[in-house]
């Protein structure tokens, strides 16, 4: 009866109660009489927020002028839901949000990973064209890091070129600097190119053995060089530089989940250093 009702404030208020309590089948049907105009737009996020860990039905979808509320604080709950619940007609506003110079770096961060939630739900990828361009565009900035990475998380080369860029020309300018080798070496494992770290690590490491600078090398270093040895299968060296961080198996433990390691884990020395 709600659903049919005359529209107005008591409409969205019954609307968004029921909307957390009714049969998962029938929160479609609800959904569709959400609407801008007729109620509170707090009370509208709240909603968004508490059903943030219901399940929802595939064909639960929001109504398009939702999309265009201009209240920043819905605005945001709405990208917390989306995170949760994505849908495929919210590309361009994530898009919009995520992009705009105006928010606090934090608030895009949000509409980000609302966008990577929901990006195989978006068929034309123009949100992934808008951002590519974007990149391409703007100054070099955290913000545009962030976006960066969000692509490369969907798989674009032009957002891995982006983040191998200014570590490789440091590297390049400075080929005496162990420090600008292991940066480019870390960033390297961190968009998934293995191999190239592993080889640049050891360099560094080799170049160092024996010398005062050995003692400079982070514990860190060490565990992204094993990470860079275990995804390009040199597992001896994996495990010889976990060693050779100096972390304790509790420590070490911290790092375990990595993907390089998933297939290492049942295997010494691997068990004996994370403490399995």
């Amino acid at each position: 009866a709600w659903t049919t009702g005359p529209a107005g404030a008591l409409r969205q208020a019954a609307v968004q109660a029921l909307l957390l309590v009714v049969p998962a089948e029938e929160t479609p049907a609800l959904a569709a009489c959400l609407a801008l105009e007729e109620g509170e737009q707090r009370g509208l996020g709240e909603t968004f927020i508490s059903l943030l860990d219901r399940p929802l039905p595939a064909n639960f979808a929001l109504p398009g002028p939702l999309y265009a509320t201009r209240d920043s604080g819905l605005q945001r709950d709405l990208a917390r839901f989306l995170a949760a619940h994505p849908m495929e007609g919210a590309e361009g506003f994530l898009v919009e949000h995520a992009l705009d110079p105006a928010r606090p770096r934090q608030e895009r961060a949000l509409f980000l990973v609302a966008f990577e939630a929901g990006a195989r739900n978006f068929r034309w990828k123009t949100g992934e064209k808008a951002m590519e361009s974007y990149l391409e565009s703007a100054p070099r900035s955290d913000t545009s890091e962030d976006v960066a990475w969000t692509l490369h998380h969907l798989g674009s080369r032009l957002a891995k070129a982006f983040l191998l860029a200014d570590v490789e020309r440091e590297a390049r300018e400075r080929p005496d600097s162990w420090k600008a080798q292991a940066a480019l070496a870390r960033r390297q494992v961190d968009v998934g190119e293995h191999s190239e770290a592993f080889r640049n690590y050891k360099k560094v490491f080799d170049s160092l053995q024996g010398t005062s600078f050995e003692r400079a090398i982070a514990s860190q270093d060490y565990v992204w060089a094993a990470r860079a040895a275990a995804g390009a299968r040199r597992n001896k060296e994996a495990g010889q530089w976990l060693e050779a961080s100096g972390l304790n198996p509790v420590e070490l433990a911290a790092h375990k989940d990595y993907a390089e390691f998933s297939g290492l884990l049942d295997k010494q020395p691997f068990k004996r250093l994370f403490g399995l």
